[in-house]
Formats: structure tokens, sequence, C-alpha cells
């Protein structure tokens, strides 16, 4: 089941206008949040993660999100954690990142992802 990160740390963003009159917004930032893995298994699960300001209307979207924090309590064990892939709706007028996160290990635990994205579309 998805989930939500915990809360967005340190967000920036930066606005400027295409030749055409459109709005470019850059925005990064890392989403906060904790998912243990649960064995020698791959857990993946999706999470979603709102950025950005309100648009009318969203054009278009390039994220790109990575691991920015892991950890293992103890020994890693044939431990894996990853980003499967990071898709983009709109949800309520803002830009909704949905990646599919994974990890594998009893002990080891995703924190943070950082995020990346360009969009184009009407402020």
């Amino acid at each position: 089941m998805a989930f939500l990160p915990s809360f967005i740390e340190t967000p920036q963003e930066m606005r400027t206008k295409t030749p055409d009159g459109k709005d470019m917004v850059f925005l990064s930032g890392y989403a906060v949040f904790n998912f243990k893995g649960s064995g020698s298994s791959w857990k993946r699960d999706d999470i979603w993660i709102p950025i950005g300001p309100e648009w009318n209307p969203l054009y278009d979207v390039v994220p790109v999100v990575s691991l920015a924090s892991i950890s293992n309590r103890h020994h890693a064990v044939n431990a894996g954690w990853a980003v499967d892939n990071c898709r983009w709706v709109t949800y309520n007028r803002r830009i909704l990142l949905k990646c599919r996160v994974a990890i594998r290990d009893s002990d080891g635990y995703l924190q943070r992802l950082a995020y990346q994205a360009t969009a184009i579309g009407r402020l």
C-alpha cells in the first residue's frame, strides 16, 4: 500500500519563463520516511511525494529520484536498496511523484529519497 513521506526536507524551487510565456519550475528536496525491509526477498512499495506549487494547467514534468539515506541495524546479509521507477501525476493541481522503492534485508532501512524535477505549465 502506498505511503507518504513524514515530511519534505529543504524543498527548493526556482521559477522562470519559457520564450513562449509558460512557467518553468525547477524543484528539489528530500523526502523523509522510514521503510523497513522484511527478509531475504525484495519488499516493494510506492511512496507518493507531493511537490511544488499549484498549476493550472501542468503540461509536463521530468522527475529524477535517487536514494539519499539507507542503513542497516546489524550485519548486512544479501542486502539491497533501490528506486525502481518514478512517475508523476497531477493531484489537487500539484505534482505528485509516485516512486516505486524496494529493500531486501530483515534489518535494512530506507530513510530518504532525493528528488529533482523540472515542470512546465501555467502557475
